[in-house]
């Protein structure tokens, strides 16, 4: 019986025919989604084939040896060349036998690596860079790889496609290929073509050393589609709906190059690709959507071109501004933009920055918790003696997300337990669940929402009280102080351990500074050219201080321990008691989980709406790894935050800072020394110090958190110095930075300090006093704060429609080379595409004498049981009910004993 195929080994021209015994595959497919190959049978009695006994009779196949396997009994011959990849001889009842596992020619692309990173570059012109790339390093027994014929370019789409892309350390070249089509996939405005496309490698028709890759829009090189009608004929048709492999794609960039929130790096992203949109071409059919660069602009295409139509065509063109592109309004710093009612909530207070007295808001410095030698001090958001007590500012949300919960407090959120303010209440009536007293001491919610006892005061412990920007000291009696104003000690009697009020004693309040505006301002980034995004999106922070020379003699003074009460009078006391002696300087909450950590001054958001979780979701620090929570308290990768997630490398922030002294810029300052301070969960305290550049000139301050340092505040400078203060003997640490529980992140001009970081204003007016001696002048220092982010590494997040009801996510992808946060959005929906593969297929079993179809053509297919009267055609025929147009992914032609020979093609639904 006459074979219906002929297989030819090539390096020996021998027909070898009449030895096969079967060939159980035959496949030629559009390689996106399978590999072309072929699985033949060989009868190897006696040897042949194998051992070189029958060398002359039969070839010895060697490894990569070629075959051409051409059907004959096809309405049209239909061949192609494999090489052998791998054999298996084996013994049988019938005598021994070989098979072969082979391969089409364009498998040796997946057996060579091409490492790169290409920034912005045409998909086509990348395309035919890696054929070249392939025909430079290939062997002599390789073929050469064409993509045109000398007429037609067979990388048949736009030229207008242009992307980021990553192949790492070395990705193999088919791949590659297929990533680069991919991208072809996305829609025109994502710098696709729009369309979905197949790739197909076909043999040269008369040079066996050569090969061709063709890539088309699937379906389009079919003019006039058949239809197959499966009634009748001797075919049978199936249809299969394959599960998604997944349809979550999740892909990360370059380290360290994107920023949390995403606004940031979304905003130089969208202006990177602005500046890097094509050239027009003059021979380019241009689709709508489309952007290319005209004579010094940008252009969209609004509706499709011929070539030759140039951007000055208003009909099809329209000019794109960079603000236009990036987004006119777009909120590049969402954390700082109209927030200054929020981050006045920083200071835990509600009463107005102007407030001459002691108890308006005031930022904290990095003396806020001192754990020196003998001298305790933590932070407590408020003195309290029941639930109670606590505002419903300070408070987190019912499931209903409208209405305040008493003891629905933050972990870690400190309350001082103060019996001077009355009876105490449930549930501080009692012990704590390890047997302490609640009177008086330092208390707070745990994990488990049971109220704990951090600390049982001892005399001369003190709690900065947050809400009311006062130092207490738990105390019988302020005597003991060498220099004693009115202290607000109530009726407390002398000998009586209590919490009082130290604010009012010199120096006491040491780690409060009180601002004297906090506002919006205009963004320090440039604004575009007819936007509006910087508008409001900084805030300007001031403390003013009014100089006297009498002030410099007594903060000398009481620096060399005066007996001051003797050589002042009450004015000046009472001046020196003031808040204004702390208020020389510059202070500033970065940031606070939750943010917000209350909701005074009538803002719109709820504590934590911004940072920490919203309603039942509760997430008490910062997490520097950032996988576990989202800024909303959501967990997973399917979130509407997600690309929030991704370890946190430090924070940076855009700043602006000046001083002057009677509203003249204070001459030729510059390498002015700042801190930045953390703290933790636990009380742990790490700094940064770094020195800000010249007055009033923006600067990026990138602060990483492998540069903090751990940090012990000493005792603050007393009015009469003790050995303590002298000494300043070192702390042991042994702590190491927990960058999983941050809570606070501040800043502060640091010139105002002493060298053991304690506040001591007193050296600072040193540079002024020769030149406003005796005249009442006011210092103001104004810092202005724009875009804050934590650096972090950025994350593209896409989800196929389907994810929602079926949730698949794939593992994460690495794409270590680019930082463009847009070019990773588009990576990944390409991506997303790859890994969705088509799950609608039509199978076609059918004799070899009926319809011819290669992989990227299309047909129609007819059959009232398989196809629903309302999936119509994309085009044509669509009177006839019960026909679907689809395209060919693969055809494989088979023959044995068994089944007969018999040719299956698997189709996918026209898109």
């Amino acid at each position: 019986m006459t074979k219906p195929y002929t297989l030819v080994h090539l390096r020996t021209n021998t027909d070898i025919t009449r030895y096969v015994i079967s060939v159980d595959k035959f496949l030629d497919s559009d390689v996106f989604y399978k590999k072309n190959s072929a699985q033949i049978m060989l009868s190897t009695k006696t040897g042949r084939f194998i051992t070189q006994s029958y060398s002359g009779a039969t070839p010895l196949i060697k490894p990569f040896d070629e075959f051409k396997l051409t059907w004959t009994k096809s309405t049209q011959n239909y061949s192609r060349i494999v090489f052998f990849d791998t054999r298996l001889p084996q013994e049988s009842v019938s005598g021994n036998q070989m098979q072969l596992e082979l391969f089409g020619r364009e498998r040796y692309l997946e057996k060579m690596q091409l490492p790169g990173h290409w920034f912005f570059t045409s998909v086509k012109d990348l395309l035919k860079y890696i054929i070249s790339y392939y025909n430079q390093k290939r062997g002599t027994s390789q073929p050469e790889l064409l993509y045109t014929d000398g007429t037609t370019d067979y990388l048949n789409f736009p030229d207008y496609s242009l992307g980021t892309f990553d192949f790492g350390d070395g990705l193999d070249l088919l791949t590659a290929i297929k990533r680069l089509v991919a991208w072809l996939n996305l829609p025109v405005p994502a710098f696709g073509a729009g369309t979905l496309h197949s790739i197909i490698f076909e043999d040269h028709p008369t040079d066996n050393t050569k090969i061709y890759i063709k890539i088309f829009e699937q379906g389009s090189i079919t003019s006039n589609p058949d239809t197959l009608d499966s009634i009748g004929r001797e075919i049978k048709l199936s249809r299969t709906n394959e599960i998604y492999d997944s349809n979550i794609k999740v892909i990360r960039g370059q380290e360290a190059s994107a920023t949390m929130p995403p606004n940031i790096a979304e905003w130089t992203s969208k202006i990177e690709e602005y500046d890097n949109f094509p050239l027009w071409k003059n021979t380019i059919s241009y689709s709508a959507g489309v952007h290319v660069t005209w004579q010094g602009a940008v252009y969209k295409c609004i509706i499709g071109t011929i070539p030759g139509t140039t951007p000055a065509s208003a009909f099809n063109w329209s000019v794109v501004t960079k603000s236009e592109y990036v987004g006119v309004s777009f909120v590049y710093s969402p954390y700082t933009k109209q927030k200054a009612s929020v981050i006045q909530n920083f200071t835990m207070n509600r009463g107005f920055p102007l407030d001459v007295n002691f108890g308006s808001p005031a930022f904290v410095d990095s003396n806020l918790i001192i754990r020196d030698v003998s001298t305790w001090q933590d932070e407590c958001i408020m003195r309290i003696r029941r639930l109670e007590d606590i505002p419903s500012q300070f408070l987190y949300y019912s499931s209903d997300g409208n209405t305040p919960v008493f003891d629905k407090t933050y972990e870690g959120i400190k309350f001082l337990i103060d019996s001077t303010l009355g009876t105490l209440e449930t549930p501080f009536t009692g012990l704590d669940k390890y047997g302490k007293s609640f009177k008086d001491t330092v208390t707070q919610r745990d994990r488990d929402g049971d109220w704990i006892v951090i600390k049982t005061p001892e005399r001369n412990d003190q709690v900065a009280i947050r809400s009311e920007s006062k130092v207490y000291e738990y105390q019988k009696t302020f005597a003991a102080h060498a220099f004693t104003n009115s202290r607000k000690a109530g009726s407390f009697t002398p000998d009586q351990l209590a919490w009082r009020d130290a604010s009012e004693t010199p120096r006491s309040n040491h780690c409060f500074h009180y601002p004297t505006s906090i506002q919006n301002v205009n963004g320090l980034v440039k604004p575009l050219p007819g936007g509006t995004q910087h508008s409001q999106s900084a805030i300007k922070i001031t403390y003013e201080f009014n100089s006297l020379d009498t002030w410099v003699t007594l903060f000398r003074d009481i620096f060399n321990g005066v007996d001051l009460p003797s050589i002042v009078d009450s004015a000046i006391k009472n001046l020196l008691w003031s808040k204004d002696f702390y208020n020389l300087g510059w202070w500033a909450t970065l940031f606070e989980v939750p943010n917000p950590p209350a909701t005074y001054y009538s803002i719109s958001e709820k504590v934590g709406t911004l940072f920490g979780g919203d309603i039942n979701s509760k997430v008490p620090t910062l997490d520097a790894n950032n996988l576990n929570y989202t800024p909303t308290g959501k967990t997973g990768y399917d979130e509407a935050d997600s690309n929030y997630l991704g370890k946190l490398y430090g924070i940076k922030f855009r700043f602006n800072f000046d001083i002057t002294i009677g509203g003249g810029r204070r001459f030729a300052k510059g390498d002015i020394p700042f801190r930045c301070t953390i703290y933790d969960i636990e009380g742990n305290v790490w700094i940064y110090d770094f020195t800000y550049r010249i007055l009033g000139d923006s600067q990026d301050i990138p602060l990483l958190f492998s540069g903090f340092k751990i940090y012990r505040a000493r005792a603050p400078i007393a009015l009469i110095p003790t050995l303590e203060n002298i000494t300043t003997p070192e702390l042991l640490s042994l702590e190491v930075f927990e960058r999983r529980k941050i809570k606070r992140i501040t800043l502060q001009m640091q010139e105002v300090y002493d060298n053991d970081g304690r506040f001591d204003p007193t050296g600072y007016f040193e540079w002024w006093e020769n030149f406003y001696t005796g005249v009442g002048a006011t210092t103001a220092h104004t810092g202005i704060i724009d875009a804050f982010s934590f650096i972090k590494s950025p994350i593209a997040i896409q989800k196929g429609t389907e994810s929602a009801t079926h949730h698949l996510m794939s593992p994460i992808s690495e794409y270590p080379s680019v930082s463009n946060v847009e070019q990773l959005k588009k990576i990944a929906q390409a991506d997303l595409d790859l890994s969705l593969h088509p799950n609608d297929v039509f199978s076609i079993t059918e004799p070899l004498k009926s319809i011819d179809k290669k992989p990227g053509e299309s047909f129609y297919i007819k059959n009232k049981y398989l196809v629903d009267t309302s999936e119509k055609p994309d085009s044509g025929n669509t009177t006839i009910p019960n026909t679907r147009e689809v395209v060919v992914i693969s055809v494989n032609y088979t023959d044995n004993k068994d089944e007969g020979s018999r040719k299956q093609m698997e189709t996918i639904k026209r898109i």
